[in-house]
């Protein structure tokens, strides 16, 4: 086998972008993990880690207390082109205690997703006030 199809065969499917201290965990190797603590990196987070059409999944998990500082509406647009088609685009927003998810949080997901030319797919309510608002590539 060549070098390039083993490449192929390496490469991650899905990338998980941690915004600020919502979360810490040990993914398996074929997941991209990063972790971001400053909003203009969000733009640039899969720049060099992700192939065009690679991802099958992405995830964006962050805090209700981090969101107005680090959530970039505009940098959403950038990871399309890693992501294949029908691909899921998830961002989980993680309440604290006695927090909920705002509406306008909310919306600035969900219109961010549509503005980047995602299918929204719905909103789901977790534990505690989080939400899970998800996107579909077409």
């Amino acid at each position: 086998m060549d070098a390039q199809a083993q490449n192929t065969d390496t490469q991650p499917t899905t990338a998980i972008v941690v915004l600020g201290e919502a979360m810490h965990f040990k993914p398996e190797a074929q997941v991209i993990s990063i972790k971001l603590l400053q909003r203009e990196q969000f733009r640039d987070a899969l720049e060099h880690m992700a192939a065009p059409d690679s991802l099958e999944a992405m995830h964006v998990v962050i805090q209700t207390k981090d969101f107005t500082n680090l959530y970039d509406a505009d940098a959403i647009p950038e990871f399309m082109p890693c992501l294949k088609k029908d691909a899921d685009f998830m961002v989980h927003i993680v309440a604290g205690e006695n927090e909920q998810v705002s509406e306008e949080q909310l919306d600035d997901v969900k219109t961010s997703l549509v503005m980047a030319g995602l299918r929204f797919n719905g909103v789901n309510y977790g534990g505690i006030g989080s939400m899970l608002i998800a996107g579909k590539k077409p």
